[in-house]
């Protein structure tokens, strides 16, 4: 896949955009979310958009709703594009539309392209630093400056990670970019260490999910949450029907009320 190709996908999938734009666009640094000053003033917007008065619960969606967004773009770009670009806090900017829609913006557009012949050692060599420079530091901010449990910032970027790799999995009938796909979830699941997930026990991909009947689908499983993101805490007081505090009457009843 081109330049040009790939960077519309990125757009496309996870409102990410390369090159220059308004500093007004994207007035958030990605240096700033390691300050306790800019997560606080971001924390405090976000805070402001969801209605969340707790800190704890306005970490938790933050890092559900918006920040995962960035791991889950750089993932994209290397299993689905097979090239990676520079995901570096100090290459982001981050920011907010009229509509309240989370953006992100990759100031230098250079890539680097998957070379064929040593495709693993290329794939560690990013997903290292995507976790141990642009994820670990931002989770650990976030549980600093709100309470929230990193163990559960990092059970939400499982999470979504588990669901964009079926995603993935199903889109595509090429046999080869399935094998693609299942390596790379192999790798996340398995091989990545324990060491690259600042304030994890384990490798949260590695920890195994509790699965539940779809009620209305036959033959389909809904996949547990492993830990809660607080969504209940909002205004509204809904919880996830994928939320692990439920019980099995409540779930069915949310699912057939979806």
């Amino acid at each position: 896949m081109d330049e040009v190709t790939a960077c519309k996908a990125l757009a496309r999938e996870f409102r990410t955009y390369l090159g220059a734009e308004e500093e007004a666009v994207f007035p958030v640094r990605g240096s700033d979310l390691l300050t306790a000053f800019g997560m606080d003033r971001l924390l405090k917007e976000t805070g402001e958009y969801i209605g969340a008065t707790k800190p704890y619960v306005t970490g938790s969606l933050f890092v559900k709703r918006y920040y995962c967004q960035v791991p889950l773009a750089a993932l994209y770009s290397i299993t689905q594009l097979q090239r990676s670009f520079d995901f570096s806090l100090a290459n982001l900017s981050f920011g907010f539309d009229e509509d309240r829609q989370w953006r992100i913006r990759i100031k230098h557009t250079q890539t680097s392209v998957c070379p064929p012949q040593d495709r693993e050692r290329w794939r560690q060599e990013h997903v290292y630093r995507l976790f141990t420079e642009t994820v670990g530091p931002v989770f650990r901010t976030v549980a600093q400056r709100t309470g929230v449990g990193m163990s559960t910032l990092w059970a939400h970027l499982s999470f979504a990670v588990y669901h964009r790799y079926e995603l993935w999995l199903k889109g595509t009938t090429s046999e080869a970019e399935r094998q693609r796909i299942r390596d790379d979830f192999h790798f996340l699941t398995s091989d990545a260490p324990t060491e690259w997930f600042e304030g994890a026990e384990q490798n949260p991909f590695a920890e195994e999910y509790a699965y539940f009947p779809h009620p209305k689908e036959e033959g389909t499983s809904v996949r547990l949450r492993q830990k809660c993101c607080f969504n209940y805490c909002l205004p509204e007081g809904r919880y996830c029907y994928t939320c692990p505090g439920l019980s099995e009457e409540e779930r069915v009843q949310k699912i057939i009320g979806a």
